[in-house]
Parts: structure tokens; sequence; C-alpha cells
């Protein structure tokens, strides 16, 4: 969990006293969201941009001499001003890793955390963070906004149009408070509601920001705010075939069978789909922090139950990720295999680093599922090369059994030595 705090000033002059107050009590109440780090970035009447940032709670970077010149900036500079407190999830807690994120022309801070954010860049970053900013740099915001898979909310200022920019989808929170020449911003309602009403300012309407909204505010109008629907992220929709097991057969003694699994038929590492029934807490966290243990059933045989350790970081990302309308056993996830039980034919998998399900798609377009490619042999059905998982999904893969499959690499795809799939 990450905050945001920003305003933005609707009068020619800039922002009163009051409101530079305003800002730096935004930003310490903000601290109870995040205390890894902090940023700041202001914008000037003509569009630059200046922004300080380091590891430490609010009060730290607050102390510093060079908050201190920002804070006077504030009242007789600066027109848009944006504050981030970060709760570190991904990427070590270093000033560098601290928000805002600076590329080129474009300053961002985001509150949330992305299931994956390799795809969204070819620059190497550790902080999902910087790789959306990459993104909007590279593809601009609208391309951007609909491959973000994970939890938002994002405010970031691009100088090429001079316009400050938020949105959040329905993973995380941002409401907007309208005043008599201002607009201010923050993660929490109440904060807002406790902060202006400390310096005895009026709200004339609180606004909780609409998922998939962007609110836009123009250096060159600041009498508005702008509003435009947006187009976010969209799960990939996959035909699922219901699985059925493999049948027995004499050239493979350990082939599963509906009746019965060997425990050498389940991989340790290979990530399997999980039919979720029910998260608990448990009373102590064990000696490897798990503070959790979801129970479910594998998705392609019911009768394989699974036991999965999960933290609260693990539990917090699954939760703020799952559609709401679905019921508990309807809920899809993916862990990866760390032991296998068996006791009187009965199969239990326990597994760890529970995540959502995210479809892995091959270069022909089709779903590959790492859970039926544990029962083949691992190599090209054309040239015997030795694959792993992903280097399947550079080439093509089809399962109808363990009987039945084929594999084929890259080279052979490309080379175009196989049969139509």
């Amino acid at each position: 969990m990450c905050g945001i705090v920003g305003m933005v000033t609707s009068k020619d002059l800039g922002f009163t006293t009051v409101e530079q107050r305003i800002f730096s009590q935004l930003l310490w109440a903000d601290t109870l969201r995040g205390d890894d780090s902090t940023g700041v970035f202001g914008i000037n009447k003509y569009g630059n941009l200046d922004y300080i940032k380091n590891k430490g709670h609010a009060g730290e970077l607050i102390a510093t001499p060079n908050f201190r010149e920002f804070k006077e900036n504030i009242y007789s500079d600066y027109h848009m001003v944006v504050g981030h407190n970060r709760k570190a999830t991904k990427g070590m807690v270093t000033d560098e890793n601290a928000h805002p994120f600076i590329e080129q022309n474009v300053a961002l801070v985001h509150n949330g955390t992305l299931l994956t954010h390799a795809h969204l860049t070819q620059e190497t970053v550790t902080v999902d963070s910087h790789a959306i900013l990459h993104s909007i740099v590279e593809r601009g915001y609208e391309e951007t906004l609909k491959e973000i898979n994970g939890a938002f909310a994002l405010a970031w200022y691009d100088a090429n149009d001079k316009t400050l920019r938020v949105i959040r989808n329905d993973q995380r929170p941002l409401f907007i408070a309208s005043t008599v020449g201002a607009w201010f911003f923050a993660s929490e309602k109440g904060m807002l509601e406790w902060i202006l009403g400390r310096e005895d300012v009026d709200i004339s309407e609180m606004e909780e920001c609409t998922p998939g909204t962007l609110y836009s505010f123009k250096l060159e109008d600041k009498k508005n705010m702008w509003y435009q629907a947006m187009d976010l992220y969209q799960p990939p929709k996959s035909n699922i075939v219901v699985y059925t097991a493999p049948k027995k057969s004499d050239d493979k003694a350990t082939a599963p069978t509906t009746e019965k699994y060997s425990n050498t038929d389940f991989t340790i590492g290979t990530k399997i789909l999980i039919t979720s029934k029910k998260i608990e807490k448990l009373q102590k966290a064990n000696q490897e922090g798990f503070t959790h243990m979801l129970f479910g059933e594998w998705f392609f045989d019911t009768s394989v139950t699974i036991r999965c350790w999960a933290n609260d970081l693990d539990v917090d990302i699954l939760e703020t990720t799952m559609d709401d309308s679905l019921a508990d056993d309807e809920l899809i996830f993916q862990a990866d295999i760390m032991c296998v039980i068996s006791k009187k034919n009965k199969i239990t998998l326990v597994c760890k680093n529970a995540v959502p399900y995210v479809p892995a798609m091959g270069s022909t377009g089709k779903e590959a599922y790492a859970d039926e490619y544990m029962f083949t042999d691992g190599k090209c059905s054309y040239c015997s090369k030795e694959m792993t998982f992903d280097d399947v999904l550079s080439g093509s893969f089809k399962f109808e059994s363990a009987d039945d499959n084929e594999i084929i690499c890259q080279h052979c795809l490309s080379e175009g030595k196989h049969l139509p799939i």
C-alpha cells in the first residue's frame, strides 16, 4: 500500500500560504499509507518541474533543507504539486526507487502493485511503477493503460502538453476535493476532510474518482478539470476445455489416470492451476514467514487436493485482483508445487508463491498449461531438443493426454518441420 497526495491551483497567482501548509500536512499524514520512502514534485507556471525524493518516511524529507526550499516554492512559484509515500512491494528501498520516477519530460507516481510488468517496456527496471512510466513515454498513456495488469492509482505530469493526469482502476482508491481556488486529491477521503478542515477550507465537492476515468488538469487552462473515459486492461478470454486425465500407457508406467496418481507424476516447481475454496489466517506465522493457508483443488482434476502457503503480500495481491462477482469456488490462481503427499491413493499438493492466474499464450496464440506440460517427456517432437515450459511458449504445444501430445521448438516451428495443429 502506498499513498498519493496532490493539489492544483485554479488561481493565476498560484497557491496561498494556507494551501502551502495543507500540502505539507497531507504529505505527513500520508505516511500512514507508506513509510519506506517519500517524494514530491512541483510544476511552475511555465511548466517546468522540480522534484526531490529519498528513502524514509515523510518526516525525514520534510526536515531537509531541500524540502524547505520546495515548500517556499509552493507559495512563490508552483501551480501543481504532487507527493507520494511508498510502501515497498517490488524493488528495494533506495533513494532511486522512491517516487516520483522521471523519464524524459514525464514524472509519475503510482499506488498499487502489478502482477507483471516485463511486457510494458524493454528497459530493465525492478520497480513496476518505473515500467509504467517507460511505457507511457514509449507508447503513450492510452496504450499503456490497456496493458497495466494489476492494481493502480496513477498521477503523472507531461511537460510536452503541460498537463497533470490522474486515474485509478477499481483496485486502488483516489479522491478529489474541489475548493474555492484549488483542487486537492489523495488516496483517502478522510485524510482530505481532516486536513482541509484543520485549515478551515470548505470542500464544495468531494468526488471518488471513477475507475477508468482520466482526470486532467491543464496548466494553460487552470479553471477546468477535464474528464475522459479510458480503456483499461482486460484479462484475455480463454476457451478452457475440460481436462481429461491422461490414460494408462504401457510405455509410461507412471502415467496418471482418473483413479490414481503416483507422487512422481507431479514435478516439484511446476506451476499448477488451483480452484480456490477458502483462505485461512494462521494463528502465527511459520518459520518461513507464511501467515495464511489457501485451500483448494487442482483445476484439471478436483480429486487432487491443494494446500498453498501464502504471506500477507500474496493474500493482498490475490484479494485485490479477484473478481468480487465470482463465488469462492470459481476463483482461479496459480502456485508452485513444493511438496507432494500421497496417502491411500489420495494426492495432496503443497504449494507456495500463489498469484492470480494469467494465461500463458504460445506463439500460435493458443493457451498452454504448465500442468499439462509436466505429463510430457519435455522434448521437441521433431528434433528431440530438451525444452522447458518457457521454451514451449516460443514454439507450439498441443496436449490431449500423456500419450497424445506434440511439442514443437521455435526452430522447428520456423522451419515448418511440423504438421498443422
